[in-house]
């Protein structure tokens, strides 16, 4: 009986000997390729800051908008207007004397002329439509870095998804590696007369779903990949392998009306919508001088065709005033537009503030949340993890139950994912808290961090 139990033992040790270097076998599948080089956080920012589709569009648009000043401006300038005309009358012009017709023109003649155009004084028409266009301009400049930022937080959170997803992979794998050497002890025990065939039946069980739930994972980090690549402009199916996040989860966070209060003064969204209030009302400025007279000079050389005339040519410089006294009405209603959409800008600020608050907060509480969450999933893991190595010396000893093994089994994986979840977390809590109070992602999360910056690399 002694020589069947020593055989039993050595038939374990057997099974947790392979298991381990399955386990060995396994890690080196996980690290990166002969040659491959690993993408770090910095990199992928850089790539897509500079390359992302959004930023491309938002840059184009901006682009478009900085021809509008551009154009207002142009009503200062001077206009310069060259015409030139052949005519072909069927009969040739003539007037009447007495008993006779005197021709007065040319039957076919050509014709030419020069005129310049320049606006004196219009009551700031012309200024108040720069500042609009202007206005206008800087708001899609915003827009510009809107993108930007919004580019970075979802390559952020896309590779902290893919660093996840990558963990996962490594528990799962761990977890079957677990209830394999269960196996092997159950079936060594069996061998043994010392269990019945229940034990090995339970453990290909649970050892069959821990497969399975590896399996998925493995599709997580497909799709994790395949999300960055995305981001990247790179093929869905290039190999990606990102580098670890320091994070110093004890960093105190800052005050809720701290943060509360960057958020209101630093948010792209609120900047623009302030630059969007300067549009219409320097648009409102220049409907109101619609009330108002042009005054111009005007000046040009005039060249009509015409032997019958004494000066063909004839040079003219005049000075005016050009003034609508009724539209029906239209600069009125433009003026009443006007104010309208002022009170939708305020309405507009007023929800979009509480938005901010709104999502200030919540990352704020995520964050302080994650970081308590990881100080106790940390003892949590220690705990479950002694709590398995004492349920397997106690089925050893044949004292515990297969059972008990297979739920501290479960117990550590379940332990482990819960401090996974916490520390990425707290990367992603941290992220968001930086973007819901207005900071550049780019230049934030783009370059080395000092040690205790926590969630930022």
């Amino acid at each position: 009986m002694e020589q069947t139990t020593a055989e039993a033992h050595r038939s374990a040790t057997r099974a947790r000997r392979k298991m381990a270097w399955g386990a060995v076998g396994f890690a080196l599948l996980a690290l990166p390729a002969a040659g491959a080089r690993a993408l770090s956080l910095a990199e992928g920012l850089a790539i897509v800051d500079r390359s992302g589709r959004e930023v491309a569009i938002a840059l184009a648009e901006e682009q478009v908008a900085a021809s509008a000043p551009v154009q207002a401006a142009t009503a200062w300038r001077p206009s310069v207007d060259l015409t030139a005309s052949q005519t072909f009358l069927a009969d040739q012009p003539a007037a009447i004397f007495g008993p006779n017709q005197v021709p007065t023109a040319d039957k076919d003649f050509h014709a030419y002329a020069l005129q310049v155009r320049q606006q004196v004084y219009d009551f700031g028409r012309t200024a108040a439509t720069v500042r609009a266009a202007a206005s206008a301009a800087e708001g899609t400049r915003f827009d510009t870095a809107l993108a930007r930022n919004r580019g970075a937080l979802e390559f952020i959170l896309a590779y902290v998804r893919l660093l996840r997803a990558q963990r996962l992979l490594a528990v799962q794998q761990e977890e079957v590696s677990r209830f394999e050497v269960h196996r092997g002890d159950a079936q060594a025990m069996l061998a043994a007369g010392t269990v019945t065939e229940i034990d090995v039946l339970a453990a290909e069980v649970r050892l069959a779903d821990a497969v399975q739930k590896r399996l998925q994972a493995e599709n997580q980090q497909a799709l994790a990949a395949a999300r960055v690549n995305t981001l990247l402009l790179r093929p869905l199916g290039q190999a990606v392998e990102p580098e670890e996040i320091a994070v110093a989860p004890g960093e105190a966070a800052p005050g809720l009306e701290e943060a509360l209060a960057a958020a209101a003064g630093a948010r792209i969204e609120l900047r623009q919508l302030g630059t969007r209030v300067a549009a219409v009302e320097a648009g409102r400025t220049a409907v109101r001088s619609e009330y108002y007279p042009l005054v111009f000079l005007s000046g040009g050389y005039d060249f009509t065709q015409n032997e019958y005339q004494v000066h063909e040519g004839n040079w003219a410089v005049g000075a005016g005033v050009q003034m609508n006294l009724y539209a029906g009405g239209l600069t009125r209603e433009k003026l009443r537009q006007k104010e309208l959409e002022l009170r939708v800008l305020e309405r507009a600020r007023e929800q979009l503030l509480d938005r901010v608050r709104l999502e200030v907060q919540d990352a704020w509480l995520s964050l302080g949340t994650a970081r308590s969450r990881v100080a106790v999933t940390g003892k949590a893991v220690e705990q479950a993890k002694e709590n398995l190595r004492l349920q397997r010396l106690r089925y050893g000893e044949g004292v515990g139950t297969s059972t008990d093994v297979l739920d501290a089994v479960g117990l550590v994986t379940t332990a482990e994912l819960n401090q996974l979840d916490a520390r990425y977390d707290v990367t992603g809590a941290q992220a968001l808290l930086d973007f819901a109070t207005g900071r550049d992602l780019v230049a934030t999360w783009g370059a080395p961090r000092a040690p205790g910056e926590g969630g930022r690399p």
